[in-house]
């Protein structure tokens, strides 16, 4: 039985100007540094300056113009957050995220009060897919694996879900969100 969601936040909740950044300015072979750089700046084991710094020079593009397109484009999914807050009369809601310590502090004040647990990674340093990140999550919202809906755009973050003993919805938008729980 269904006892919690959990949802991640970028591609989710928020757009990913990471990705879109990625799709706009890197080639193939740069993608596995741009990845590493991005798991080190979730972890909290770089800055964003030097993160920054390093993504720029990936691209070949200038520092303040990364610090732009990575930092300065967020959007928030209010009709998601509006869902959140219906779903929180049946379910036990979390914030399992990958993210950097300077992004989550400018993005908090928006989720305030949204979710019963929250798990960013640079507090936890637990990165998905690791499973231990899925089995923290559960444990701070006190449901067991089984019992609990992973919601994350990204198929190696459902798949992590998967393997970590949830129910996973591989986050395409709002309607097919619906669709799927409705279907579980």
């Amino acid at each position: 039985m269904v006892q919690a969601l959990i949802f991640d936040c970028f591609g989710v909740l928020y757009n990913s100007p990471f990705a879109i950044f990625a799709n706009k300015h890197l080639t193939k072979a740069s993608r596995h540094e741009y990845e590493d750089l991005y798991k080190q700046f979730d972890h909290g084991f770089i800055n964003q300056k030097d993160f920054i710094a390093a993504q720029a020079m990936l691209a070949d593009i200038p520092y303040d113009q990364a610090q732009k397109e990575l930092f300065g484009s967020y959007r928030i999914d209010f009709n998601l957050v509006d869902r959140i807050r219906e779903l929180k009369v049946s379910y036990k809601v979390g914030l399992l995220t990958n993210i950097s310590e300077v992004t989550w502090w400018q993005l908090k004040p928006e989720l305030d009060g949204l979710f019963d647990a929250e798990a960013p990674s640079f507090q936890t340093r637990y990165i998905k897919p690791a499973q231990i990140a899925y089995d923290n999550m559960s444990s701070l919202l006190g449901v067991s694996n089984s019992n609990c809906v992973m919601v994350d755009d990204r198929e190696d973050n459902y798949q992590g879900a998967l393997s970590a003993g949830m129910l996973a919805i591989h986050y395409q938008g709002l309607e097919q969100f619906n669709e799927e729980l409705k279907a579980l």
